[in-house]
């Protein structure tokens, strides 16, 4: 075989440098560099101005270094928060030291220091923060670890315990206690600075007399808790914080520490947790007397939640049910050493429900359809049944219940049922319906003061003079089928649970219900009322239908309540369940350090009447809600109380339970 020698060379030629122009010679060839490792620094922008977040601001972070010298390179990539304040910091992995945040908003510089870069929480940048960096300014000018600490700890008499990590609510959340005082207090300050002539270095400016900075101190001093009066009482008013929020804060201002102890407790030894429907329970063993703990930090989800005194191991929380929380304790020590985190994850109940059942027959045995079957108690709502009687009430949560049927023309026995839902379904709730016999009155009819259980009915009749129950109580309803009533009926102060039906009659004079509760609803079918139909301060829970009936007059709900539905004027009856079993407000009324019972607790909602209830044997009371504002009022003959009125008792989201609504009852 005969190779051509030239042509191979050329090629191998060739080949070679490509080689070289793909790869580059081997003595130029470097690994490629490892990627940098990073860190996130989590946290919140707040406005200096208001305390609430701030949206598209730029923040950088650089380095401190051991002497408390800030770098003049940023330690990271600039970032801007988003709509909620939230920003995320990406710094090498290996960083351990200070770290001093910077956020540009509208133009004006607000700053953060943190002593070390170790922190898992997420920390906020505000006004209470740019005050510790212009009080580290004005005594030292280096953010080392104790300088910092000192200004946090001069500043939370006034800022609250754990205010640099204190971030502003997220947009529609309830604040905490701690977000509401920076809310308050944050806007007082600006005040100051806005009204008083006065810069934050003039606040932070300690007197060397007494050792205090100038906003504890004087007239400073003073008009800042004017401030503060006025603020909260605005925000409350606005709904920003909560009508409990303390106004008149006590500030005891403090001389800056020399801080010799600077080693951090041990972390919380942490317990089970109890966890319920709506709210989780934390516990966590007592720290050894050795550690100093002056308090505990709970936050929940990387929020901070509150300060627990050392006094106390446990700490409940309010929560969703069926939800997942993750929760962290620290320890914190007089010297504002603050101890690692222990963390807790916890997944609240799911609420359980279940179904109430039975059927409806006349005295043949045959099944009874269109019945109006009201429920009460834990929730409230009305149901019909289906052409053969039966009915069911699904999504029925654990409690006490009343069951009572109503229908034109017919009693029932027994006339309610009193059910208890615990855990499994309730069935063969039965009734008989009973044909009501017909019949006449003529001159009236009067029930002063009595009650009367089982329902009145008046099936045919002629009532003339009009029907009257000025105190009485009615239960099982009142049925006028088909008669003529002339004169008008009143119910003045009496409370009719069942229901009230006129389905054919006529009455002249109008139907009053000046001050009476109505439970399970009002029935207007086909009949005519000239005169009006009037509830002045009455409460209605179960609908208003009207669906043929002619009424001459107007229908005047001036300050009373329909819980459910008003239906004109050929509405249906809408079977709707409302339930408010974990939104709820309660409390209790004392006498002399002992139970109160029989207290009437009435409750009104938006300034309308809502609801009353009475005290138990305990001298509690529990009321379900749905969400609003409230004011609860305590009344007894011979009895007055403290407080007189509960006010702005606000529920804004669903499983809420406003507790330790109390009152103090004394005898004139």
């Amino acid at each position: 075989m005969c190779t051509n020698w030239k042509r191979f060379t050329l090629k191998a030629i060739m080949l070679a440098s490509l080689s070289l122009f793909l790869y580059g010679c081997a003595a130029t060839v470097t690994e490629e560099e490892a990627p940098v490792l990073t860190k996130e620094i989590r946290g919140v922008v707040s406005d200096i101005a208001t305390g609430q977040s701030f949206a598209n601001a730029e923040v950088k972070a650089y380095a401190i270094d051991a002497n408390g010298n800030v770098s003049a390179t940023p330690l990271s990539i600039p970032v801007h928060s988003d709509g909620q304040g939230n920003f995320v910091l990406n710094i090498p992995q290996s960083y351990t030291g200070g770290i001093k945040l910077v956020a540009i908003e509208n133009g004006s510089i607000v700053r953060a220091v943190l002593p070390s870069a170790t922190l898992t929480q997420p920390v906020s940048i505000s006004l209470g923060t740019e005050m510790v960096a212009q009080y580290v300014e004005s005594r030292t000018g280096l953010y080392t670890p104790n300088n910092i600490q000192q200004a946090v700890l001069v500043l939370e008499p006034f800022l609250g315990q754990n205010f640099t990590q204190t971030t502003p609510a997220a947009i529609g959340a309830t604040p905490t206690q701690a977000q509401q005082q920076q809310l308050v207090m944050t806007q007082a300050i600006d005040n100051l600075l806005t009204t008083g002539g006065y810069t934050i270095a003039n606040l932070v400016t300690v007197d060397n007399t007494t050792s205090t900075i100038a906003l504890g101190e004087g007239a400073v001093f003073t008009n800042l808790k004017s401030e503060i009066t006025t603020v909260s009482t605005s925000l409350i008013t606005d709904g920003a914080v909560s009508g409990s929020y303390n106004t008149t804060p006590t500030i005891i201002p403090v001389p800056e520490p020399v801080l010799t102890d600077t080693t951090a407790p041990l972390a919380p030894q942490t317990l089970p947790p109890t966890a319920t429907t709506s709210s989780v329970t934390l516990s966590w063993s007592a720290a050894a007397v050795a550690e100093g703990v002056a308090s505990y930090y709970i936050y929940r989800n990387d929020v901070f939640l509150a300060t627990v005194s050392a006094a106390l191991t446990t700490y409940t929380d309010p929560a969703d049910p069926a939800t997942t929380y993750t929760y962290v304790i620290k320890a914190r020590d007089a010297a504002g050493n603050v101890s690692a985190g222990s963390t807790v994850t916890v997944t609240t109940a799911p609420i359980l429900s279940y179904t109430i059942s039975g059927k409806i027959a006349g005295s043949n045995g045959a099944g009874l359809g269109s019945v109006y079957v009201a429920i009460s108690g834990a929730g409230s709502g009305v149901f019909v049944t289906d052409s053969q009687g039966n009915y069911s009430i699904p999504g029925v949560r654990q409690g006490n219940y009343s069951i009572t049927p109503s229908l034109s023309g017919y009693t029932f026995a027994p006339v309610s049922r009193s059910i208890v839902v615990s855990d499994k379904d309730v069935t063969n709730q039965d009734f008989t319906a009973t044909v009501i016999d017909t019949g006449s009155i003529t001159g009236g009819v009067t029930y002063p003061p009595g009650t009367i259980i089982g329902g009145i009915s008046y099936p045919s009749g002629v009532v003339i003079g009009g029907v009257t129950y000025p105190t009485a109580t009615v239960v099982g309803g009142v049925v006028y089928p088909t008669g003529t009533v002339i004169g008008g009926v009143t119910y003045p102060n009496g409370v009719i649970i069942g229901g009230v039906s006129y389905p054919a009659g006529t009455i002249v004079g109008g139907v009053a219900f000046p001050v009476g509760a109505i439970t399970t609803g009002i029935t207007y079918p086909t009949g005519t009322v000239i005169g009006g139909v009037t509830y002045p301060s009455g409460a209605v829970v179960g609908n208003v239908t009207y669906p043929a009936g002619t009424i001459i007059g107007v229908v005047s709900y001036s300050s009373s309540a329909v819980i459910g539905n008003a239906t004109y004027p050929t509405g249906s009856v809408t079977a709707a369940l409302s339930w408010n079993q974990w939104n709820r407000i309660s409390g209790q009324v004392t006498f002399n350090g002992a139970a109160l019972s029989g207290v009437l607790v009435a409750i009104t909602k938006d300034g309308l009447d809502y609801t009353i209830t009475t005290t138990d044997t305990n001298g509690n009371y529990s009321i379900p809600v749905p969400l609003g504002t409230y004011t609860i009022t305590p009344s007894l003959t011979g009895y007055s109380f403290t407080p007189a009125v509960i006010s702005s008792v606000t529920i804004s989201v669903e499983g809420t339970a406003v507790t330790g609504q109390n009152f103090t009852a004394t005898s004139p």
